[in-house]
């Protein structure tokens, strides 16, 4: 399963509660889910503000932040929020 991530850099690699692994890489942010043994991938086509994405942060409700170089997306519940210059984020770089 995770062969498909051969050739990828990964920036950033985050372990969260249940086990699971999240990769922060230059073709967006990989969910490694291990009790189905699936690979998800989250892209600008699921509303990531970048497909390179360099930083992970998981809060203590469970939400996934990630930072590129054009602002930043929070992953909760399977929606994807975005914020960038477009929608008030005063800078661009996290």
């Amino acid at each position: 399963m995770l062969k498909k991530l051969e050739g990828l850099r990964v920036n950033s690699l985050l372990e969260d509660k249940k086990g699971n692994m999240w990769m922060a890489t230059h073709n967006g942010i990989y969910f490694y889910d291990r009790t189905a043994d699936r690979l998800d991938n989250f892209t600008v086509n699921d509303g990531l503000v970048s497909n390179q994405c360099f930083t992970l942060f998981l809060d203590n409700k469970g939400n996934l932040y990630t930072g590129s170089l054009k602002g930043f997306s929070i992953i909760s519940n399977g929606k994807i929020r975005t914020y960038n210059k477009n929608n008030g984020l005063k800078v661009r770089l996290l």
